[in-house]
This record gives structure tokens, C-alpha cells and sequence, in this order.
């Protein structure tokens, strides 16, 4: 059992990297298609010298010709990127494991799905976890160990280490 789910962290933390890397992709081929938006929007064919009709033509149709080339490419990664986050969610559904990210300067942790499942919490009572809501559901006796390791990631800067930590269920009982 405990290979099956080390092997799928493993598949999960490959995903969830492989998505990282497309979600950057995405930026950069939105801010690209953004400027050729801007290049479309200043098409003024009233401006045009009559003499350079073919050249001007040219240009704005060279110009289309990139931005439909730019908008399919960011269509395919939104959709690969879609592709992914269902295997990732799938992954995590038939691992019985969720994740997690915490946003440190606004204090928002994003649970997956199959995290608030797992430990019995309505995505709509908790709709975005905060640090206060994550101690309250923290086992007591490791608490304290939390709060120490987090202290020594904030003065040291080094990344947070992996936990394996109880949370309170919605029930009452603690999952690990």
C-alpha cells in the first residue's frame, strides 16, 4: 500500500509540475497574443498610401496570419492544461490523496478537491483555507512542530519540508 502511494505522490508531483510549466507557457503566449491584438487594433487601412496598397495589405494580413497562429497555440495549451488538471484531480481521486498550495503573503491556502473529501469538509463552508483554519484543524500534538518548521522556513528560506500530518475530519476524528 504505502508503494502504490509513494508512486502516486510521484505522478502527482510530476503533474502538478508538467501544469506549472504549461500554466507558464499560457502566460507567455497570452502576453504575445496581446501584442498582436494591439498591432490588429492599429490596422488603419484609411492611413494606407495607395502607392504601398500590395505592402500594407501584406502586412496586415501577415499580422492576422500571426495572431490566428498565437490564439490556436494558447487554445492548446488551455486545453492540454485542462487535460492535465482532470488526471491530476483523477490521480488524486483514486489515490485517496490531495494537495495543497499556500499563498504565504495573503495568507490563502488552495485545497484540491479530493482534499476537502478526503477529510470530510464542504468546499462551500471553507472556500479558501487560511493559515488559522489550518492550525484549528491540526492535530494537537503536532502543532507545535508545524509552527517550528514554518518559523525555520521563514528565517532561513529553505523549502518546506514534506509532512504527513493529522487533520481534524469534519466528524471530529483525525485522518493522516
Amino acid at each position: 500500500m504505502t508503494d502504490k502511494l509513494t508512486r502516486s505522490l510521484v505522478v502527482l508531483e510530476r503533474e502538478a509540475s508538467d501544469a506549472q510549466k504549461k500554466m507558464e507557457q499560457l502566460r507567455a503566449t497570452r502576453e504575445s497574443f496581446g501584442e498582436h491584438l494591439e498591432l490588429l487594433e492599429a490596422i488603419d487601412p484609411r492611413s494606407w498610401n495607395p502607392a504601398d496598397l500590395n505592402k500594407e495589405l501584406s502586412r496586415a494580413l501577415s499580422t492576422v496570419d500571426d495572431a490566428r497562429t498565437e490564439y490556436s497555440q494558447q487554445r492548446r495549451l488551455i486545453e492540454t492544461l485542462q487535460r492535465r488538471e482532470h488526471q491530476l484531480a483523477e490521480a488524486q481521486r483514486i489515490a485517496g490523496l490531495g494537495s495543497w498550495d499556500w499563498d504565504v503573503v495573503n495568507d490563502q491556502i488552495t485545497w484540491s478537491d479530493e482534499l476537502y473529501r478526503v477529510y470530510g469538509i464542504d468546499p462551500q463552508e471553507v472556500p479558501v483555507p487560511t493559515s488559522h483554519t489550518f492550525f484549528e484543524l491540526l492535530h494537537p500534538d503536532e502543532t507545535l512542530a508545524i509552527e517550528e518548521a514554518l518559523d525555520r522556513i521563514t528565517v532561513t528560506g529553505d523549502s518546506a519540508p514534506s509532512f504527513e500530518i493529522g487533520l481534524r475530519c469534519k466528524d471530529g476524528t483525525f485522518r493522516w
